[in-house]
């Protein structure tokens, strides 16, 4: 019986359980962590999704299209006055508008960007 054990060094069934369920307790600690990251990273790919739509539709209305489903247009009643140096510059123009959601929670995506007339 000897001569199958060989010479007695090696592991032991209960420190094998015990080195078991202190890797099972080390994982189980990180599974939050992960699947936080999983999320996040989906959720930050819709976003930048919508952000790309959104700019793709600034881009079509600022290039002229009459209507563009989702954007909207506002004239300014103001010019936008923006100061170089001391001096102010007034530049009248439009005010272009898209939001998109991009998640199930109601998570939008916002974008505006100013048109100064030609």
């Amino acid at each position: 019986m000897k001569a199958l054990m060989g010479n007695g060094e090696g592991f032991t069934l209960i420190e094998l359980i015990v080195s078991i369920a202190i890797l099972a307790i080390i994982i189980i600690a990180f599974m939050p962590l992960f699947s936080f990251s999983f999320v996040n990273t989906f959720r930050s790919g819709n976003q930048s999704e919508a952000v790309y739509q959104n700019q793709s539709l600034l881009e079509e209305s600022y290039s002229g299209a009459e209507a563009v489903e989702g954007v909207t247009s506002t004239e300014l009643p103001q010019p936008l006055e923006i100061n170089i140096d001391g001096v102010i510059v007034r530049v009248p123009g439009r005010l272009i508008e898209v939001t998109s959601d991009y998640d199930k929670n109601g998570s939008r995506v916002e974008t505006k960007a100013f048109v100064p007339k030609e």
